[in-house]
């Protein structure tokens, strides 16, 4: 699995962390592998930075490798 920031603050980075997850929106009830998804801001924000984060997500299926994009409201506060 591999995420891109497609558009957002440069400061900002996401990963993937890979664990087992429940699909609780496929009626599912047992863990599967998966990953939780990362962001990580700077240490020190000096200013409140309002942004649209842009994700693309890419991740393996039995079909291929699938791609998902997802937008975030992002806010920094200090």
């Amino acid at each position: 699995m591999t995420v891109d920031i497609l558009e957002g603050p440069s400061d900002v980075t996401a990963s993937i962390r890979e664990q087992k997850i429940v699909p609780h929106k496929l009626n599912c009830a047992k863990p599967v592998e998966g990953g939780v998804l990362l962001l990580t801001a700077p240490k020190e924000v000096k200013a409140r930075i309002q942004a649209k984060l842009i994700l693309r997500v890419k991740y393996p299926t039995v079909d291929g490798v699938r791609q998902n994009s997802r937008d975030i409201d992002l806010t920094l506060v200090p």
